[in-house]
């Protein structure tokens, strides 16, 4: 395991060991450092057995078990702050971080591309999944658990209502809508065991369309770190997608706009390839990428009858157990890729993908499914969502990084 932690709040990498623990009863002056080493499990000093001594020795609390940690910028940044009362808590995180190693995924995508309720939908999805294809979906952050039952389940589920647009960051207010949702994955046999961390930042559309390059880096700095990046993609936004004549009736029933032309998918693309890390000896990016075309469901009247992107999912494959259904994941991807061929016309999707990446597949997925959007209340759905293939963009970055095996 690496001995740097890669903080998802300030996006900035520190030493393990300059993690700052945090007194459970909110001492600040009870903090300490996290002891990190090679002998501290072996003394039964690893972070998840440790008491706060202070605590103890002012009878506060007998086992009073640290549980959360802040990165050494955010404690210092927080601090510096001239605010009234602060709440410490914005800056913590989950203790279990530090057992993990740091590869997350990360969701891009510009405006009304879906990604607040592609992440709403995904979420469910894999913690369905987790025991068919033998790894461990766990959410050890409170926070996390809250932010999304008020902000996504309960706003798209219970009052069947569309999520609004997410905020920009460089209009966040303050450190708790900074806070991404927080999840770990643990791998298990025919796996290799490992586990990693799942960071959900829910960016905003307009965080990719500027063309000051210093400010794209600052606020999309933490796709420097990624394994790997789901790109959501709206199909509506392609000319030819747009301008056929079997989406007419969607178009004006649901009264949808013409594409944005301010930042076109081929060049959010290249941005994104400004970010990421090459590849050692390539002029080509490493970091596997997956293209996610959202609202599949709209654009069914472009696709074939038996188009295997709208058939029955079967995400593991029945001949090896526990495994990842590759076979399916590349018939839609061939598929997906064909389709896009024919109606990107001019805003040359491939071309540019091919140019920057070194490994990338296609999906096609819908975050609500069919048919629930209402027409005569725009911001309503009629019924609740029924999401599908939501799961198959990570899935396949999770096979392509060696986490989870396929066949």
């Amino acid at each position: 395991m690496s001995g740097n932690f890669f903080c998802p709040l300030c996006f900035n990498t520190c030493k393990r060991g300059e993690l700052w623990l945090n007194c459970p009863e909110d001492y600040e002056e009870h903090n300490i450092k996290l002891p990190d080493g090679p002998f501290q499990k072996m003394f039964g000093k690893s972070p998840s057995k440790m008491v706060c001594e202070k605590c103890k020795a002012a009878q506060l609390g007998n086992f009073i078990r640290f549980n959360a940690i802040v990165c050494p910028s955010c404690k210092e940044d927080f601090d510096a702050e001239e605010s009234g009362e602060k709440d410490h808590r914005a800056i913590e995180l989950p203790l279990e971080l530090v057992d993990c190693e740091p590869s997350y995924i990360a969701v891009v995508g510009l405006r009304n591309a879906g990604k607040s309720h592609f992440i709403a939908s995904l979420i469910p999805q894999i913690q369905e999944i987790s025991s068919e294809l033998h790894f461990r979906f766990i959410c050890p952050d409170p926070a996390t658990s809250n932010n999304y039952n008020m902000q996504y389940w309960k706003p798209l589920y219970d009052n069947r209502t569309l999520l609004p647009p997410t905020v920009p960051r460089d209009k966040m207010t303050d450190w708790t809508t900074k806070h991404p949702l927080i999840y770990t994955m643990e791998f298990l046999p025919p796996h290799h065991h490992r586990k990693i961390i799942c960071f959900f930042y829910d960016s905003a559309g307009e965080d990719l369309e500027t063309n000051d390059v210093l400010s794209l880096v600052s606020t999309l700095r933490y796709l420097e770190h990624a394994a790997g990046v789901i790109v959501l993609l709206d199909p509506l936004q392609l000319p030819g997608v747009y301008k056929a004549a079997e989406m007419e009736e969607y178009i004006n029933r649901y009264h949808v706009n013409p594409p944005q032309t301010s930042c076109t998918i081929t060049d959010m693309i290249q941005k994104i390839a400004q970010i990421l890390p090459k590849k050692k000896g390539k002029n080509k990016i490493g970091v596997p990428v997956a293209l996610a075309f959202t609202k599949v469901d709209a654009v069914r009247a472009l696709f074939g009858q038996n188009s295997c992107v709208y058939q029955s999912e079967r995400l593991a494959d029945i001949g090896r157990k526990h495994c990842v259904n590759m076979e399916r994941l590349n018939v839609i991807d061939e598929e997906m890729r064909a389709w896009l061929k024919e109606y990107q016309e001019n805003d040359n999707v491939l071309g540019a993908v091919e140019k920057n990446f070194d490994k990338y597949a296609c999906f096609g997925l819908s975050a609500l499914g069919d048919f629930v959007l209402s027409p005569s209340e725009l911001n309503k759905l009629q019924n609740a969502p029924h999401p599908y293939n939501c799961a198959d963009p990570m899935l396949w970055l999770l096979n392509q990084n060696g986490f989870l095996k396929g066949r």
